[in-house]
């Protein structure tokens, strides 16, 4: 222990050896300050992806409850009440998420959707002997029912620029 203070001890006598450690001490203090500074920067990055990868999740959430929906209607001709509720209520931050274009998209589809299941409403009544003009019901709503069935693809090409996702070419 005694050769260690005295090493110290000369160290401090001599003020060249002194201001050497100082550098030494400097250069590491720096390079870890570079250090951290590399981390913080992938981390960035880590949040911005990572942040990217929820809002493309939301965003692909409503786009399965529309194809949800859409199939629905492939499958009874008309959407049922209860697919479009559940719609509406999986489609109600997409005005958060998207843009003008798809919320108001989803919106003609839901205000055709209910105009189709009301139109088949009507047409069920009008068979009955209601008096109503059962054709002009009819034609309606055939021209709903093919606006709707061809959604599928339409939707598509409207959410793809939406859910592009790709990860951070820098990291």
């Amino acid at each position: 222990m005694g050769n260690f203070v005295a090493c110290c001890a000369w160290v401090y006598d001599d003020g060249e050896m002194k201001s050497t450690i100082e550098i030494l001490i400097a250069a590491l203090l720096a390079y870890i300050a570079y250090q951290n500074y590399k981390i913080n920067g992938a981390n960035f990055k880590i949040q911005k992806d990572k942040f990217r990868l929820d809002l493309f999740n939301r965003r692909h959430d409503v786009f399965k409850a529309l194809q949800a929906l859409i199939t629905n209607i492939m499958r009874h001709g008309v959407p049922t009440r209860e697919a479009l509720n559940e719609f509406a209520v999986q489609t109600s931050d997409a005005e958060f998420l998207f843009g003008e274009d798809v919320k108001n998209y989803l919106e003609e589809v839901s205000t055709k959707s209910l105009k189709a299941i009301h139109l088949t409403e009507r047409l069920g009544r009008s068979s009955q002997g209601s008096g109503e003009n059962v054709s002009g019901i009819a034609d309606e709503l055939y021209e709903l029912e093919t606006w709707l069935g061809q959604q599928y693809k339409n939707s598509r090409k409207l959410f793809r620029k939406y859910l592009h996702f790709s990860i951070s070419k820098d990291f």
